[in-house]
């Protein structure tokens, strides 16, 4: 349990890192939540942060049937909404150690990503019809998630507050949300 917390706190200083040398001008906790990313209907989750306006968005790679490209499932991107909105490619160190992601093979044509930052919480990447989704444990459910937000100290961007999961549970289909503390 304390290897799994010290690895859990290690991945967020990282993610911290990683945010902050991406960062511009802070914005407050509302307006990170009510930041807007639009709609696409490969659009699996996005991860917010109360450093800036700017998001990384993740989306499923899907062929012309339909179904998830087993061999690159999942793009991940700037949205660069402190700017002018515009994508932008991850860097390297960004990929290695925050926003980047190891890919699985999952149950009938689904796959597993586990983020960088996140290592003990999987999430299976499935197509179903016209939308693609990213399913994971939130708040002990399961659940499609939508939004992961990144709070960190407003007068040290390199530590995290708390890492919050937003989603919507499979069952009952009501909103569900869980905070994750470093340490």
């Amino acid at each position: 349990m304390v290897a799994s917390t010290e690895r859990k706190t290690k991945g967020l200083v990282a993610s911290a890192l990683v945010l902050t040398l991406a960062s511009a001008a802070p914005v407050s906790t509302a307006a990170a939540f009510a930041r807007r990313v639009p709609a696409d209907p490969n659009r699996l989750f996005v991860i917010e942060r109360s450093v800036n306006a700017n998001v990384v968005v993740y989306d499923a790679v899907r062929g012309r049937d339909g179904r998830l490209d087993t061999a690159d499932p999942v793009t991940a991107y700037w949205l660069m909404n402190a700017d002018k909105g515009q994508r932008q490619a991850l860097s390297t160190i960004e990929k290695l150690e925050a926003y980047g992601f190891d890919v699985a093979n999952g149950p009938r044509g689904s796959v597993t990503i586990t983020l960088k930052a996140l290592k003990d919480r999987p999430i299976q990447i499935r197509a179903s019809g016209a939308r693609a989704v990213a399913v994971t444990r939130i708040a002990g459910r399961d659940a499609v998630l939508r939004r992961v937000f990144v709070r960190t100290e407003k007068d040290h961007p390199l530590k995290v507050r708390y890492v919050e999961l937003l989603g919507v549970a499979l069952r009952g289909g009501k909103a569900v949300r869980e905070r994750i503390k470093p340490g």
